[in-house]
């Protein structure tokens, strides 16, 4: 993969829907060799709260890994290990949303050979959060 774009995002990706599948198609649009990061359990509900996530973090990355849009993943423990996967894996892009704008120093990329690409976000694409109100809400 010498000359090949390597490209990172990661995420909690839990109850995979449309604007997962959405975001990383374009990500994957954007390098050669996508690589992604499955939030751990335990990051997951420190970032989205005690009840969440609602899909452990094993079947969580079997969905995720079988997309063939995705090349290659990992279970994130920790923000920084994107750090040491941009180091190994020579990685060249860092994909995050629009809502992490302005914050590549926070991913320490700014200490890689890896830029911050933000992927825009499509408005009327729902999220899992407003998924798991819906349903709550019986909508």
């Amino acid at each position: 993969m010498a000359n090949n774009i390597i490209g990172l995002t990661s995420g909690c990706f839990d109850l995979i829907h449309y604007g997962h599948l959405y975001y990383l198609e374009r990500c994957k649009s954007l390098c050669d060799w996508l690589i992604v990061g499955i939030d751990c359990d335990s990051l997951v509900r420190k970032i989205k709260g005690i009840d969440r996530p609602i899909i452990n973090q094993f079947e969580r990355m079997k969905l995720i890994m079988s997309l063939n849009i995705v090349d290659q993943g990992f279970i994130m423990q920790d923000p920084s290990d994107i750090i040491e996967i941009c180091k190994q894996h020579n990685v060249s892009k860092v994909f995050k949303h629009e809502g992490y704008n302005k914050v590549s120093h926070i991913f320490g990329i700014d200490d890689t050979s890896a830029r911050l690409v933000i992927v825009p976000d499509i408005p009327e694409l729902v999220s899992t959060t407003e998924i798991i109100t819906r349903i709550k809400n019986g909508r």
